[in-house]
């Protein structure tokens, strides 16, 4: 068991976090739980980023308000997670703000059983796809939902002419999950210093105070932000085997933010990374896919491959993303990566299946010119050899069968847009179709990565001619 430390408390005049630089919507929702007399901390990375003079990509605040009371206060609300739940505070601009009750700690102040500081993102997952989208606001107040309408009383004399009860899915459109609440035990919630400790890493264990402005510190965050030091809360070794997706988180945020991670987190990393493959495929997929949309896409990727992760849950990557000495050239494979980064900078998004294109396609257009060469060109159906090369992949990875096919579809038509290079032009019916985005912006990373101004297009205006239907041929009867 881990000492506890001392808490630190930064006033209002002593840290450089502003509530000008937050969005106003995590503010109105902090405001609202303190004007109803409960605690209200913005805790986890927005302190983090603040404090480093970022914007944070997310809000997270604490309350002693327990999800029932949140859930009264905010009728644009719901709740997901079995183990823990959690609320949702929804808007209109997209943005989502999650609220959370302190949780306590055990008899001994240490952490089990709890796979993350937030919920599974394997069980949130689920749950977002069976609950439906926020209703009106009429429904959302938590009235009663409208009676079923009922035929006129007749004689009933078997049991299936009875009326039908609501189902699950019209409760859930009603409750906004407060049937999860049925299940959950009160005694997990407790003080904020003891929720401090259940997190991930000190330098996210850190909690604005909405009614004073101060920062709290309970877990010497403050200390390793300052050093530039990435460390875990309590014994790395026993929060990896607990959870070994926070190997992943540690390695992200220090890319992110070019802390160094400290010796005894980076033993056990090395010494854990294997426990990967026990962790939900859904689980890790997420964690993979944050670390691409970032920011710091090429930072993450090489710590990732550096101490052995990357080779544990995709292992194919490893030579498609080769190591090099600093007084080497950066391989292409890195540069796309540094391209990724740099639009991500000025505000561009991307779909999980172009954040794969960007790592697995060109590879897939290796294998099938490897192919094409043992066999005659015609003779190859690329649709059977990208099949085979992507289905290891993606099946390790978990990855959904929509993304899966969008990432085919990118990946080959590199091939077509290649052509440009030569003064090809591109047709008509390949621009009208959904993908064509995606697969232009893949081209137009590579040609940014090569240094090289990307190809005209040219667009084709002839149309296809119509094929005459075939007539067949009447067989004559027999004489």
């Amino acid at each position: 068991m881990s000492a506890p430390h001392e808490t630190r408390i930064l006033q209002r005049d002593e840290h450089r976090i502003s509530r000008q630089a937050m969005d106003s919507d995590a503010l109105k929702v902090m405001y609202r739980l303190h004007r109803n007399g409960f605690k209200a901390y913005l805790v986890g990375g927005g302190v983090r980023d603040l404090l480093l003079g970022r914007q944070p990509k997310d809000y997270d605040i604490g309350t002693d308000a327990t999800p029932e009371q949140v859930l009264d206060l905010f009728r644009n609300s719901r709740v997901i997670g079995r183990r823990f739940p959690i609320v949702h505070v929804l808007f209109g601009n997209g943005l989502v703000v999650e609220v959370s009750t302190f949780r306590a700690a055990d008899d001994e102040g240490e952490v089990i059983n709890i796979p993350s500081d937030q919920d599974s993102l394997e069980e949130r997952a689920l749950l977002q796809a069976e609950a439906d989208t926020i209703i009106d606001d009429d429904d959302a107040n938590g009235e009663a939902p409208a009676k079923i309408a009922v035929a006129p009383e007749q004689p009933v004399t078997r049991p299936e002419l009875e009326p039908p009860r609501p189902t699950n899915k019209q409760r859930r459109r009603y409750d906004r999950g407060r049937h999860i609440l049925e299940f959950t035990d009160p005694r997990q919630y407790g003080p904020p210093n003891e929720d401090a400790r259940r997190r991930d890493l000190t330098i996210n264990g850190l909690f604005y105070d909405i009614d004073n402005f101060s920062v709290l510190d309970y877990v010497g965050g403050l200390e390793d932000l300052e050093n530039g030091v990435i460390r875990t809360i309590g014994p790395p070794d026993l929060r990896f085997k607990s959870d070994p997706v926070r190997m992943i988180r540690a390695i992200r945020h220090s890319g992110r933010t070019g802390f160094t991670i400290e010796p005894d987190t980076w033993n056990a990393i090395l010494e854990n990374r294997g426990r990967l493959t026990e962790c939900s495929k859904a689980r890790v997929l997420e964690e993979f896919y944050r670390d691409l949309r970032g920011g710091a896409a090429f930072a993450t990727l090489r710590i990732l491959r550096e101490s052995g992760v990357l080779g544990v849950f995709l292992p194919e990557l490893l030579d498609y993303l080769p190591d090099w000495s600093e007084d080497e050239e950066i391989p292409i494979a890195w540069r796309r990566l540094q391209a990724l980064d740099r639009h991500i900078a000025i505000g561009e998004s991307f779909p999980p299946a172009f954040l794969l294109s960007l790592l697995i396609a060109f590879p897939m257009l290796e294998y099938i010119e490897e192919e094409a060469r043992k066999i005659h060109p015609v003779k190859l159906d690329i649709g059977r050899v990208a099949y085979h090369f992507l289905k290891p992949l993606t099946s390790r990875l978990g990855v959904a069968r929509r993304d899966t096919e969008r990432l085919f579809l990118i990946s080959i038509s590199q091939r077509r847009l290649s052509q440009c290079r030569k003064g090809h032009q591109v047709p008509n019916f390949f621009v009208n179709k959904p993908y064509f985005d995606d697969a232009l912006k893949l081209f137009l990373f590579d040609c940014e990565a090569m240094n090289e101004e990307p190809p005209e297009l040219k667009f084709s205006n002839r149309r296809q001619k119509k094929r005459r239907p075939r007539r067949r041929k009447r067989s004559r009867p027999r004489e």
